[in-house]
């Protein structure tokens, strides 16, 4: 199998993910972790799924939406067919097909994320760079215009919330000082007690 081959089998479930970007169609289900899952959710991760289990039946499977396989194999793919569906359903163009193969190295490893409303496709290819569609991506632990930049998301699961804790009181130790260390640990406070 050929990447680019994958890229094209997850540009064109991103078609599909268009299309019913575009439509009237709001329908959608609560699973039981609270989290929300559309009809397009599902034909895509089958999709997905039937074509590693075709081209790489020996893998493992971790879908977003239950397509889990258990192979023999180290590689293990993790698949959130649209990620990022609470943006996806109020029609925000913040969401993507997120398609991961790892294994213990980085060999034969790789990431894909391809949002389906702006036609970007980012890859990580592991060794071999990244990419955003086909121009490859130079990364810099250097300070740019004087600033530095972190993004941290916010996920509902407690191990989420002191993880991006932790790596914004890292990140404020070695570039913001000690005050504003305080403040994000005030902050990150009256968050949990406003949540109770």
């Amino acid at each position: 199998m050929e990447f680019q081959e994958l890229l094209t089998v997850i540009e064109q479930a991103g078609t599909k993910a268009r299309f019913y970007f575009d439509a009237a169609d709001d329908s959608n289900e609560q699973k039981a972790d609270g989290s929300v899952v559309t009809r397009i959710d599902t034909e895509i991760e089958a999709e997905l799924v039937s074509y590693i289990k075709q081209h790489f039946p020996q893998d493992s499977i971790v879908g977003e939406e239950g397509g889990d396989h258990v192979g023999t194999s180290s590689f293990v793919w993790h698949i959130d067919p649209i990620d990022g569906t609470d943006n996806f359903l109020r029609r925000i163009p913040f969401c993507g097909i997120s398609v991961a193969r790892l294994s213990d190295t980085a060999e034969d490893s790789f990431g894909i994320v391809h949002n389906p409303i702006t036609g970007q496709t980012f890859a990580s290819l592991m060794e071999d760079g990244v990419y955003e569609n086909t121009r490859m991506h130079t990364l810099t632990s250097e300070i740019l215009g004087g600033r530095a930049m972190l993004s941290v998301a916010r996920g509902k699961a407690a191990w989420m919330k002191s993880a991006g804790f932790n790596i914004r009181k890292a990140f404020a130790m070695k570039f913001g000082g000690r005050e504003f260390v305080r403040l994000l640990c005030i902050g990150d406070s009256v968050r949990s007690s406003q949540s109770s």
